[in-house]
């Protein structure tokens, strides 16, 4: 038996109870998952999984084919000392390798780092953390103390 793994997905797109179950059991078809709890009014779903039979990208994956989406936030970070086209490559592979980073792109000439994550798995600061880690320290706006996930769900509603 591998690793246990628990975490917490925001769920877009439900409206109803019949949405909750139906995330419920197509996550729960997945090998590995042993419990599946979404709210419905929090607009979560917290699974708990081994690590060695499943994924993130599998169970996102169920719940995307079963009509309904996994929120992502935007962050878009100005790294502080321009990266050439080797450390963009670095960076972008060592980002995704961070659970709930979904997609990084990096503009080498306005030395801007966009990435798309998931909200309840990574935070921005992490995010920074990480870029510091691997070298290259990001301007800070003002927007840590942002909820991002907030901003998601605003963004759904209109």
């Amino acid at each position: 038996m591998g690793k246990q793994k628990n975490l917490i997905l925001p769920i877009q797109g439900m409206t109803c109870a019949n949405c909750v179950s139906t995330v419920e059991r197509n996550v729960k078809k997945l090998n590995g998952v042993q419990s599946v709890a979404v709210n419905l009014s929090s607009e979560r779903a917290a699974v708990s999984y081994d690590e060695s039979n499943t994924g993130l990208d599998e169970i996102i994956n169920r719940i995307q084919r079963a009509g309904y989406d996994v929120a992502l936030a935007e962050g878009e970070f100005i790294l502080k000392n321009s990266p050439d086209a080797l450390d963009s490559e670095r960076i972008a592979k060592d980002l995704l390798k961070v659970s709930g980073v979904r997609d990084v792109n990096i503009n080498i000439s306005t030395s801007k780092v966009s990435i798309r994550y998931i909200p309840t798995l990574v935070s921005q600061l992490e995010i920074r953390a990480q870029l510091k880690r691997l070298g290259f320290e990001s301007v800070i706006l003002g927007d840590q103390a942002i909820d991002q996930e907030e901003l998601v769900r605003r963004k759904e509603i209109k």
